[in-house]
């Protein structure tokens, strides 16, 4: 896959990397992991420009989110209460989706640092209908810092760096883990605040 995507940089240039990062976003591969680091090497083998590139990984990224972002807003959470399961937990729901949508609009951004999870961020982000501006914002800062670090990587460290390419994401893997331990535990800790969790209730998981 290595050569496969070089050709397409080395072809197409800008134009290829953003078909690449808009399918990345879109059909989840090919994986990004892979795609910046070689657009990386290609701007320091080409001169070409670093922040054009990002810009353009950027760029295709929101647009292939969006897709999702729409995605969710057809299906809205509510969506989820024709379900007996969810039914039940109407009230639960409903105040975990508006806290996200206003007061924890943030993770959206955080979680566009990690793999696949940065893509179906988008549908929960549109299933509460959190406002565009929000969603946009977080999303250009978190896709900003995922698309420089992999590019800078790339630029700096040239293919030697996929030696420690398992590495890298091992440790995202089980910073991603914590992050998802944390997210869990505040909501939690919020709902049993705010006394929408009883007893019976502690034992589900939102």
């Amino acid at each position: 896959m290595l050569e496969i995507l070089n050709q397409i940089f080395l072809n197409n240039g800008l134009l290829g990397l953003f078909v690449l990062m808009f399918l990345n976003m879109l059909v989840f591969t090919p994986p990004s992991e892979m795609i910046l680091p070689l657009a990386g090497f290609f701007a320091y083998t080409s001169k070409s420009s670093l922040f054009m590139i990002i810009l353009v990984s950027v760029l295709a990224n929101l647009f292939g989110t969006y897709f999702w972002y729409f995605v969710g807003r057809k299906i809205s959470y509510e969506t989820l209460f024709k379900t007996n399961y969810f039914r039940k937990r109407k009230k639960f729901i409903k105040i975990l989706a508006e806290k996200f949508r206003k007061e924890e609009s943030y993770w959206v951004g955080v979680f566009r640092l990690f793999p696949f999870v940065r893509a179906v961020v988008s549908i929960p982000a549109g299933m509460v209908k959190m406002p565009h501006k929000t969603f946009l914002s977080y999303s250009i800062i978190g896709m900003g810092i995922w698309t420089s670090f992999w590019v800078f990587l790339g630029y700096f460290f040239g293919l030697g760096f996929f030696k420690y390419k398992l590495y890298i994401l091992i440790l995202l893997f089980l910073f991603l883990l914590i992050l998802i331990f944390l997210f869990h535990k505040k909501m939690s800790n919020y709902l049993k605040k705010e006394k929408f969790l009883d007893k019976s209730e502690k034992k589900d998981k939102f």
